[in-house]
């Protein structure tokens, strides 16, 4: 099985239309079978798919309507944004001689134009920090950053999400570090035999979450949560 079909029957066996899958896979940037799919498939369940329904309307088309009955009133009543196309005269009221019904409805209209133009913009708006936040929580998740580094993620920044965790990724790297350093010279910690890079994956898992049990030597808390 391709990463597609993998990805495919994840999605299959959460309740979720395989159609999904390629987005899943940019997304998460998925490139073979990662133990982590169950928990992007979640993530991609919980926070992106609740906006892809095909029962809402999309962003675009909402826009497109928007628009198009914009055009058309402003056709019907010779304006372009909002105003008169030719300036009128300054001491003269622009719907002199209409009916006072009329001006009304005509003022009426163009508030509630606007604030359908504003209610467009703010639902863009929170679709796209939705999807940012996801992929940022995702990407922290598979950095094996604290939960509570999300926070220093900037959705809004021009940097890129990728390179925010990345930086955050190494000043973590460095805190762990300098830790440890700083535990071995004041004789908090004695490193002994105990050579770092014969570490398994578990047993650094152990010593990031403070385990002092007799069979793990040379262990310290980093204070990092």
């Amino acid at each position: 099985m391709n990463i597609l079909e993998i990805i495919s029957a994840a999605l299959t066996k959460a309740g979720i239309d395989k159609k999904y899958a390629a987005k899943v896979k940019a997304l998460f940037n998925i490139e073979k079978e990662d133990e982590n799919l169950e928990n992007y498939i979640k993530l991609f369940k919980d926070n992106i798919l609740p906006e892809l329904q095909p029962q809402q309307p999309s962003q675009e088309a909402i826009q497109t309507a928007v628009q198009a009955a914009i055009a058309d009133y402003e056709k019907k009543n010779g304006l372009k944004d909002g105003k008169p196309i030719e300036t009128p005269d300054p001491d003269e009221d622009q719907y002199k001689g209409l009916p006072p019904t009329i001006v009304k409805l005509i003022e009426a209209q163009n508030k509630q134009l606007e604030e359908l133009k504003g209610l467009v913009e703010s639902k863009s708006k929170e679709t796209d920090t939705a999807e940012k936040k996801a992929s940022a929580k995702a990407l922290v998740t598979n950095a094996k950053l604290p939960e509570s580094w999300l926070d220093r993620v900037n959705l809004e920044s021009e940097t890129s999400l990728e390179d925010q965790v990345k930086a955050l990724s190494d000043e973590y790297t460095k805190i762990q570090q300098d830790t440890i350093n700083e535990k071995v010279a004041s004789g908090e910690y004695s490193v002994g035999s105990f050579q770092p890079k014969d570490r398994s994956e578990a047993d650094w898992a152990k010593l990031m979450d403070g385990d002092t049990t007799p069979n793990n030597p040379g262990t310290v808390d980093l204070g990092l949560k």
